[in-house]
């Protein structure tokens, strides 16, 4: 394993455990997507399933139609 790999091992185990932390302590909706180098994925959603991504497609779609 490289110094890389160990590292993001290391530190993709402390990024989810924030994200969960946020959305505890803050009532908040938080969703992280990671991939490490090897295309391998790690993810965390405060949400069930697909709604915090319909969510953010819904406000990109809005802060577009906004922009135009």
């Amino acid at each position: 394993m490289s110094t890389r790999q160990v590292t993001f091992s290391k530190r993709h185990v402390g990024l989810l455990k924030k994200a969960h932390e946020l959305s505890v302590l803050c009532d908040a909706e938080v969703g992280i997507i990671v991939f490490s180098n090897t295309g391998r994925l790690y993810e965390f959603s405060s949400l069930r399933g697909w709604w915090l991504i319909l969510n953010f497609v819904d406000f990109l779609l809005t802060f577009v139609c906004w922009i135009f």
